[in-house]
């Protein structure tokens, strides 16, 4: 196979593709028809160096995705704020922008760590727990931290305690937390999640059964037809239980008042950008993943050239974690190396 004019029949399918609008179900069976992979999510950097989305795994400087990235005279930002390295946790899922010397070590440029969710804690057990209506898996790797001193219990959460989340979203909805660091409280809440049962006359839809008000909300990054069932959006707002309809007080259940909706789904750009990304198998079609990160949904393109590590092919399914290595081709994400991570 002709990887280049492969290369380039995707890519002219793929600009037809986004000359229409469509949603993004439609789109994942366009863009499959296309025979390759688009990345749907926030964009990149122009010029030579990597993009590498994952957790931190420790400190020495940051190691994400197997690269130490020195930090000296990179921007740090944490849900948009400026920090220094102090405020970065092991388990937070960021964004570094930088170059690689090597295989093992880089400079990296500017950090981002955007939270998934954070808001109060609401149901708990041994196992998960809830924020938002959203179940919270816990695993052998989530990290916790910044919670009082004085607490003996693990994990050592409280229904009431507010948090940010660092999560991947698996693609039945629930999360599994890399990282939950305590927050002091806050009227403002942060959710990721795919919108279900959109009412265009209410202007509501859900995130799992979390139910969101966007009456009130600007809207970002839609089409001229706005949010649709399936888009992987990030809602900001508050919690309330009622509102004004027509003069009339309305009695809501939990609902969160959106101020900001975003969607998540954005061309790529920066043409011979290195990636690395870490996320979980959504769907699987021939030469295409689907794969979800905090950012996000990917879709990369792959083929008998690929390199796998600790797995085959025969290993991708719905739900693995993977990591996957690859280069901007003509606006297309074109993977060369993918790890499974096999749970761990």
């Amino acid at each position: 196979m002709n990887n280049i004019a492969t290369s380039h029949r995707r890519s002219t399918c793929l600009r037809t593709v986004l000359s229409h609008g469509a949603t993004w179900l439609v789109l994942l069976f366009l863009l499959i028809s296309c025979g390759g992979g688009f990345l749907l999510a926030g964009g990149g950097i122009g010029g030579t160096g990597i993009i590498s989305l994952g957790p931190i795994t420790a400190f020495g400087s940051i190691f994400v995705n197997g690269v130490e990235y020195e930090l000296d005279g990179a921007t740090i930002l944490a849900d948009g704020e400026p920090i220094d390295e102090s405020g970065l946790r092991r388990g937070m899922v960021v964004r570094v922008e930088g170059e690689v010397k090597g295989d093992s070590t880089g400079t990296a440029r500017a950090v981002a760590y955007s939270s998934t969710l954070s808001g109060p804690v609401g149901a708990q057990t041994p196992d998960s727990f809830t924020v938002l209506g959203q179940e919270i898996g816990i695993t052998a790797t989530t990290r916790f931290h910044d919670f009082p001193a004085d607490r003996v219990e693990t994990p050592p959460l409280r229904i009431d305690d507010h948090v940010s989340i660092s999560s991947v979203p698996n693609p039945d909805g629930s999360f599994s937390a890399s990282a939950v660091i305590y927050r002091p409280p806050a009227d403002q809440v942060k959710l990721n999640g795919f919108i279900v049962a959109f009412d265009p006359a209410m202007q509501t839809f859900r995130i799992n059964t979390f139910v969101i008000d966007i009456s009130q909300a600007s809207l970002e990054n839609f089409g001229p037809n706005g949010p649709a069932d399936g888009d992987f959006v990030r809602v900001e707002g508050q919690l309330v239980d009622s509102r004004v309809v027509e003069g009339q007080l309305e009695v809501l259940p939990p609902t969160l008042l959106a101020m900001q909706v975003k969607n998540l789904q954005q061309t790529l750009a920066g043409e011979g950008e290195r990636m690395a990304i870490e996320g979980i198998v959504e769907a699987l079609d021939d030469w295409t993943i689907s794969l979800l990160t905090p950012e996000g949904r990917y879709l990369v393109s792959f083929n008998e050239t690929t390199r796998f590590e600790d797995g085959t092919p025969a290993d991708l399914a719905q739900g693995v974690r993977i990591e996957i290595n690859g280069t901007i081709f003509d606006n297309v994400f074109e993977a060369d190396r993918i790890e499974v991570e096999n749970g761990d």
